[in-house]
């Protein structure tokens, strides 16, 4: 991490803390008039649009008050997006239910599978697959996302 994206992870680190939401990541794109700070942030059961308008304004206040950038930029606070792969527990948990896709490896080889997520242990997930229940040690998983339905 650079020393500005530690500088900005520092700042913003505390406000989440305050409304228990957990900073997923800091980021900083682009130079002069044109800077982009992206601020991921998630909480157990889903960060919500006003969590993020609320969080948003905080930050922009700590940065005019600590002057930490000269000129104009803008600050995106969202969500990780559906798009990322599933990690933490709480993420694991909240995902009963839904239909995943996920990679791991089976016997040396790496394996892709899609079903739905009926249970999380903390030590394996279990898919159904029609009538199946296919059960995934966690530390075999490469990846696991939300399939989408479009």
């Amino acid at each position: 991490m650079s020393n500005i994206n530690e500088k900005i992870y520092e700042l913003v680190r505390p406000l989440c803390e305050e409304d228990n939401v957990l900073l997923e990541e800091v980021s900083l794109h682009g130079g002069g008039n044109n800077r982009l700070i992206k601020v991921i942030v998630d909480t157990e059961s889903g960060i919500t649009l006003s969590q993020c308008q609320n969080l948003s304004k905080k930050i922009s206040d700590i940065f005019f008050r600590k002057d930490i950038f000269q000129g104009q930029y803008r600050l995106e606070v969202s969500s990780p997006g559906t798009n990322k792969p599933l990690e933490k527990p709480f993420e694991f948990r909240r995902s009963i239910g839904k239909d995943l896709t996920v990679t791991y490896h089976r016997n040396g080889e790496l394996q892709s599978v899609s079903g739905q997520l009926v249970d999380y242990d903390g030590k394996s997930i279990n898919l159904k697959q029609k009538k199946d229940i296919i059960s995934i040690s966690l530390p075999d998983v490469k990846e696991a996302k939300i399939k989408l339905k479009w």
